[in-house]
């Protein structure tokens, strides 16, 4: 006898998560609720997971509504929500009575199917919402989070099901949400349940396809006893999606099973949803295909892509397998938690920090919860010593309780400051609404009587807009929304018209009335340009000023200044404009637990425009980075000057750039091209230390129109100004971010190596002294000397862990500098790469090592500088340009700096290049010599012919006698021993010893002195 097997459709829910960004708009679902009702459905999961914080953030929709209008269109279907326990369907946990109220609400409103599950597989942390469930009447479904350890084992799954079980739920699901579960798992697991509980326990199966073989999986959990399975209908299917129901009901015949779903409605909903699909392809995921590299890292696949495109911009590409091989260790650190939503990208961005910063010498704050059991209890026992690195972080006491047992109560509050906020309406739902999204409900709240806004657009739209980015127009891209754990000391934003109440009613009103009205104030700043300009700003991949300064500084940390600011201009209507802050917010917090101040651009409002008021803002937060001997960092997304106020506007400019230059050598300056920045304004940046790019910016002096008007070149905003431009051609960026929230990234790992002013040394990080000798680089240098190599991994080979910093790595390859550590020390660190152009010093390599080591100078910070060059470049070309003049910017910059100076010669040091590239004789302190160097004046086969070019002439076998010849100069100047015996270097050392003997020279030299004569300052070759 065939059984039927009940299948839950997800296409209103979790297919157009997965699919694109849970933008789908309840206007575009209403029409097939019909026949979707009516196709046969276990049930329909169509609430839950993202979906209310897609529809307050994005959809303008009211998502209780939205419950209730699937409600009275699916009045045959069981409803079904995605609930994440104690975190319900925001981003933290909530007490007990909020969990309470939420459910309770939720079965009101229509819900029949709760799926909880809790993301550590921590079931302390689903009793509560289980327990208010089963209160209310409704079918609590308890869910085991699938993933792959040593700990996790069938036997472990079944003790898990047990224990729901005995919580009272009413069925079970094996939920996958990484598509990582294989077949025979599937069969293993749901058999072993069945025969430990018994075969009437009801066994649902969720799986995603993004790996290519859950569809079988299915099959075997079927076969197995599973009496439920996901899926979605095929036009909302696959990619990082579910498997297709059709494929699901086509597969069953003939097997013993089969699903009673109507295929003939089935038909219908795929060709409607077809239809739909095209309308939201600009929030679609690029993952289209199989990614079984899953099963490997357990990561999955868009995660992955973004990892290696984080490292990519830091120079880092070839890291990716490292930082892959990190995941594992990283996970077992913590015990082995599931890597789902959020502890996937919590265990993710560890790892890249642990790679690129050394292991676990800085722990993201989300990291540090999940190891001290704020997230909940993981399976395995977290690594001690990594508890302890995170209580020292994070100040603060592991716990073993359920997490909620110390959260106070808190329903009053909420309603106490939900009902404060405009457009509130006094229900509860809208009390939970807030509470779980505090800082995005008020905005909701504000717009909702304007009604859902559909965010999906017609093809021909999109063809239309895809036309104009052609033209130059900012891309858009998929929201970036900004993480919702942090909170902010202001009230969350509401959508007001102005940011300047009346002031003349202020007087009159009491204690009270006035902390609102300063609360109404705080809100309308908070809100920037309003709802739809920051909703575009989001749409084009970018964060706004606010979410930017999230992202850069330590939780919690940030004190903005010169909140209120109000322009003074009047001229060309700005008298009656409201500009929140005057387009910028500006402020202090801390980095790493180490102070900065910040400036951050906001183009929601006049397009980040510098007027008079605006520049003064961004002077003064530079100003006190110098009074308090801080970093500045300048976060840039603006049209240039405001035109408005004409030349108050760059007179404006002008103080913003004095102020760079006060700065310059006393505190280090690091900007952020976030989006636009033209014009006199790009000169700011230019004059800062470090300028981080992200993909979204352009930067440029005059645009594409000017050009085009004075010169007739036509050339696009992105070839003239785009990252890769700046960062490739022009030099003038150091670093390119995939996005703000990696630029914010670059940044921390960038300040984590400076000083925080040139009268302090740089931070040092503990270390146990370790420099054990490394047999690698016995062997990194070809036997061949003409033969290339890269000589990052001698870098990565002698500075601490591999960590290493690049700086300005995708121009004048033919050099490479950057930060390291030896023995938790900072070091700059400058190389010639002989696998781009031999090594060669050029124009462009000259004032890059230049500018680097006058930068490491100022800031205390010693320089390890490692030869292979086989001279400067010849050509009339170089000449031309002057190599003479940036050639002499290397003599100058190393000359001049008094830090300790180590030098190791690797193989060639030829002529003046030797010499430029810190010899001896420009005051290096140490200098190391591998076997293989050649120190001479020329290379060999030149030396010869010019030395030697009488008897080669004359010789019977001149090919002969050349030969003998350039043995002969090899042997007598091409090598280290007769810089050695005159004293130009210390000592020749095994290669493997290196790090050792830097390490030991750099100790030797931490009290190094070096006076000069006085003078105002020396006239470096410009």
């Amino acid at each position: 006898m065939s059984k039927k097997i009940d299948v839950t459709e997800l296409a209103l829910r979790d297919a157009h998560q997965s699919l694109f960004a849970t933008r789908m708009a309840l206007e575009d679902m209403v029409p097939i609720c019909e026949d979707i009702d009516q196709a046969g459905y276990w049930s329909v999961e169509c609430w839950g997971g993202a979906t209310f914080d897609a529809c307050i953030r994005f959809l303008n929709e009211d998502p209780w509504e939205r419950l209730r209008t699937f409600r009275s269109l699916l009045p045959n279907s069981k409803l079904q929500m995605l609930l994440r326990g104690q975190n319900l369907l925001g981003y933290r946990h909530y007490e007990d009575d909020v969990v309470d109220r939420f459910v309770g609400k939720a079965v009101e409103n229509g819900m029949d199917v709760f799926r909880t599950f809790d993301a550590l597989n921590d079931v302390r942390n689903v009793k509560r919402a289980i327990a208010a469930v089963k209160r209310e009447g409704a079918h609590a479904q308890g869910t085991l989070c699938y993933t792959v350890s040593e700990l996790h084992t069938v036997e472990g799954y079944v003790q898990m099901a047990r224990d729901l079980m005995d919580l009272g739920c009413d069925s079970l699901c094996l939920k996958d949400m990484a598509a990582l579960l294989q077949p025979q798992p599937a069969y293993d697991i749901v058999k072993a349940i069945k025969d430990d509980l018994g075969q009437d326990v009801r066994i649902h199966i969720h799986c995603h396809a993004t790996t290519g073989v859950t569809l079988v999986s299915l099959m075997k959990g079927i076969e197995a006893g599973a009496d439920c399975v996901d899926a979605a209908i095929s036009s909302m299917s696959l990619g990082p999606g579910h498997n297709p129901t059709e494929s699901l009901v086509e597969m069953l015949p003939g097997t013993g099973f089969h699903t009673e779903l109507d295929e003939g409605r089935l038909i219908k909903i795929k060709d409607y949803f077809a239809g739909i699909r095209p309308k939201y392809a600009e929030f679609a995921s690029n993952i289209v295909g199989v990614e079984t590299e899953i099963f490997k890292s357990q990561i999955p696949g868009g995660m992955i892509s973004n990892m290696e495109s984080q490292l990519k911009a830091q120079g880092a590409a070839h890291r990716i397998k490292e930082v892959l091989e990190e995941v594992p260790r990283v996970r077992a650190d913590a015990g082995y938690p599931p890597l789902v939503t959020p502890s996937s990208q919590i265990v993710g961005t560890q790892a890249v920090f642990n790679v690129m910063m050394g292991r676990y010498k800085v722990l993201t704050g989300e990291f540090a919860d999940v190891m001290l059991g704020y997230y909940g209890s993981t399976l395995g026992t977290p690594n001690p010593e990594v508890v302890e690195i995170a209580r020292a972080q994070a100040k603060k006491d592991p716990i073993s309780c359920r997490p909620a047992d110390l959260l106070p109560a808190e329903w009053e509050k909420d309603r106490e400051e939900a009902g404060a906020l405009r457009g509130f309406n006094g229900s509860d739902e809208d009390v939970l609404t807030y509470a779980m999204f505090p800082k995005v409900a008020p905005t909701f709240f504000g717009t909702r009587d304007e009604g859902p806004k559909n965010v999906g657009k017609d093809p021909d739209t999109l063809a239309a807009e895809k036309a104009a980015t052609e033209a130059g127009a900012q891309p858009g891209q998929p929201v970036r929304t900004p993480s919702a754990t942090r909170s902010s000391s202001t009230a969350p934003p509401t959508a007001s018209k102005s940011s300047r109440p009346e002031r003349s009613a202020v007087a009159a009103q009491s204690m009270q009335e006035k902390i609102d009205q300063l609360h109404q104030r705080r809100a309308s700043l908070a809100a920037a340009g309003g709802e739809q300009r920051v909703a575009k700003q989001h749409e084009q991949g970018k964060l706004t000023a606010r979410e930017r300064i999230e992202e850069l500084l330590d939780e919690h940390s940030f004190q903005e200044s010169a909140v209120y600011a109000v322009h003074r201009a009047n001229r060309f209507g700005m008298s009656e404009k409201d500009v929140p802050s005057d387009g910028v917010v500006v402020g202090q917090g801390t980095v790493l637990g180490r102070l900065v101040h910040v400036a951050s651009q906001d183009f929601t409002i006049l397009g980040g425009t510098i007027g008079e008021l605006h520049a003064d803002k961004i002077a003064q937060a530079a100003n006190m980075a110098l009074r308090t001997g801080s970093p500045f960092v300048c976060i840039n997304d603006s049209g240039g000057a405001r035109v408005q106020e004409g030349v108050d506007a760059l007179n404006g400019c002008g103080h913003i750039f004095y102020a760079n230059v006060l700065l310059s050598g006393v505190v280090p300056q690091i900007s952020i091209l976030a989006g636009p920045c033209a014009g006199a304004a790009a000169y700011s940046p230019a004059l800062t230390d470090f300028i981080i790019q992200t993909k979204q910016a352009q930067m440029y002096i005059t645009g594409p129109d000017v050009i085009k008007q004075v010169t007739g070149e036509e050339v696009s905003h992105e070839d003239l100004g785009g990252a890769a431009v700046h960062a490739g051609r022009s030099g003038v960026v150091h670093f390119v971010a995939e996005d703000d929230a990696q630029a914010a990234l670059i940044a921390k790992k960038l300040l984590s190596f400076l000083p925080q002013n040139n009268t302090e040394d740089p931070p040092e990080i503990e270390h146990d002294g370790n420099a054990d000798d490394d047999p690698f680089l016995d062997s990194v240098i070809p036997d061949d000397y003409r033969k290339p190599y890269d000589v990052r991994d001698v870098i990565a080979h002698v500075v601490d862990d591999g960590d290493f910093l690049e700086v300005h790595a995708s121009w004048a390859a033919n050099a490479v500098v950057g930060f390291g550590r030896i023995v938790g020390r900072t070091v700059g660190v400058i190389a010639n790469q002989p696998n781009q152009l031999s090594g060669v010093l050029d124009i462009n390599a000259s004032d890059k090592i230049a500018r680097f080591v006058r930068f490491c100078n100022a800031f205390n910070i010693p320089l390890l500088t490692f030869v292979d060059t086989p001279g400067f470049m010849p050509g009339v070309d170089q000449e031309y340009n002057g190599i003479i003049r940036h050639g002499a910017k290397v003599l100058f910059a190393y000359s001049a700096a008094t830090v300790p100076k180590v030098t190791v010669v690797l193989r060639k040091a030829f002529g003046g290049a030797y010499i430029a590239m810190c010899a001896r004789a420009l005051g290096a302190d140490k200098v190391f010599a591998w076997p293989s160097a050649e120190i001479a004046v020329m290379g060999a086969e030149g030396a010869a012919g010019i030395v030697f070019r009488k008897e080669i002439s004359q010789a019977d076998d001149p090919a002969g006698k050349r030969q003998e010849l350039i043995d002969e100069y090899r042997g007598t100047f091409a090598n280290p021993y007769v810089a050695s015996e005159h004293g130009l270097v210390d000592d020749v050392i095994v290669p493997a010893e290196t790090r050792r003997f830097v390490a030991q020279a750099l100790e030797s030299l931490t009290t190094k002195r070096d006076m000069r004569p006085p003078k105002k300052h020396g006239l470096m070759p410009m």
